[in-house]
């Protein structure tokens, strides 16, 4: 048999009764026994059935390598364990089998990455900004909490730590941006990655580099255009300044960039400006109607998605050879697509834990209350998100399902009330 690979980040593991029932985000769900599950755990990113089948009988009795194969064929027939070269973090693999075997206590066993938001005080008032973040916003922040919320998330796996806002580098937030980042690295994270809109990056570049994985930094437009979105005459040339001073510096960066009608005919500019400024990928991401983007009435209609997807191929089609492109909706798929609650978590300002950025208005516990591993374990709203039956699956055969983003669970719930994610705004079978 060749080497396997598991795909297991995106996996959720969940305690049940007669053994474990597993949520991937392109729409699978299955139920599976103890063993199995060790199985499939030993089987990540091993390079040989005789290497997992040696791991495997530390905690369970296989008599024959055969019995793996079989075991092991099964995973493969169902897709949860593949050819392709997925090396998967020895880490992680540690962790959640140890979850398995020693948290009875646990009801959700892993995750993958967590999102902390330090304060939503920004120098900018973006029109479209998921988090209402901006200068008036309240600087206060449940630091302690936050940081005990990374330890715990570590001990269920997660090796992606985020760091967001808000503006991370604001004068009032740098310090506690800092400190996560800090305990992060202490807590085992590998990829710690500051997400900012390249406000005070050039001053405190020095800083981050020891501690920071990469910096994602927004860029929706050229000058007149960016300054307009982000409210501010200097938006643009800080994010310039910011990009710049990674290069310089040898720290890792990329471009986020979020599309609505306004900005549609600069896709083409913004990854000019990308290249140029040394980037090494550039995400494209179409506006979500959350948080002042719901308040300013900034959407777009399946159509107006069609027409940035064909565009951004055709960008794809004649740059990918000098970086490293993706729209963010393209890969969505399947009822499970969006990973709140499944492999990711937020965790905002003021302590509360969230499935992510867009659902702050959902919030899953209070870690002045809970602990971030009871939250994740047992919250009747991380039960709700990852109800497979109360997520309509219709959207998975729609035609259009690729040019609309009503994946969204946070939209879903803001605009009709339910995670329903049938009830698209416009769709065309309602």
């Amino acid at each position: 048999m060749t080497t396997q690979y598991l795909n297991l980040p995106e996996l959720l593991f969940l305690r049940q009764k007669d053994g474990f029932r597993l949520l991937d985000t392109s729409g699978g769900e299955y139920n599976i026994n103890k063993p199995a599950a060790i199985v499939l755990l030993c089987a990540s990113g091993k390079s040989s059935v005789q290497k997992i089948f040696t791991d495997a009988k530390q905690y369970i009795d296989l008599k024959k390598e055969q019995e793996l194969e079989q075991i092991v064929g099964k995973f493969i027939k169902i897709g949860l364990l593949n050819q392709k070269e997925y090396i998967y973090e020895p880490f992680r693999t540690k962790v959640v089998l140890d979850n398995l075997l020693n948290r009875p206590d646990l009801n959700a066993l892993n995750l993958s990455s967590i999102t902390i938001s330090p304060s939503r005080l920004c120098a900018y008032q973006c029109a479209g900004c998921y988090s209402l973040s901006g200068p008036s916003a309240k600087s206060e922040s449940k630091l302690e909490a936050q940081i005990a919320s990374l330890e715990g998330a570590s001990k269920l796996g997660a090796t992606i730590c985020a760091i967001g806002g808000g503006e991370p580098t604001h004068p009032k937030v740098i310090e506690k941006s800092l400190t996560i980042a800090k305990y992060a690295r202490k807590f085992g994270y590998d990829n710690v990655t500051m997400l900012s809109s390249g406000y005070d990056v050039k001053k405190h570049i020095r800083e981050l580099k020891p501690l920071i994985t990469q910096i994602e930094l927004s860029l929706d437009g050229m000058e007149k255009y960016h300054n307009k979105y982000r409210c501010h005459p200097q938006a643009f040339s800080r994010a310039i300044d910011a990009a710049k001073a990674c290069k310089k510096n040898s720290v890792n960066f990329d471009i986020n960039s979020v599309i609505v009608k306004e900005n549609l005919d600069q896709i083409e500019d913004i990854v000019n400006l990308s290249i140029e400024l040394g980037a090494n990928s550039i995400n494209l991401m179409p506006i979500l109607c959350v948080g002042r983007a719901q308040a300013n009435n900034i959407k777009l209609t399946p159509d107006e998605v069609k027409e940035i997807r064909m565009k951004v191929k055709s960008a794809v089609d004649k740059y990918s050879n000098k970086i490293s492109m993706k729209f963010s909706d393209e890969s969505v798929k399947g009822p499970m697509a969006c990973r709140a609650g499944i492999s990711t978590a937020y965790v905002t300002e003021n302590g509360m834990v969230c499935g992510c950025n867009n659902l702050t208005d959902e919030p899953a516990g209070n870690l002045e209350k809970e602990s971030f591993e009871e939250i994740w374990s047992f919250s009747k709203k991380f039960e709700e998100l990852r109800d497979i039956k109360n997520i309509n699956s219709r959207c998975g055969s729609c035609n259009d399902r690729d040019y609309c983003i009503g994946k969204c669970k946070a939209i879903a719930k803001s605009v009709f009330g339910t995670y329903d994610l049938s009830v698209d705004r416009g769709c065309p079978a309602k």
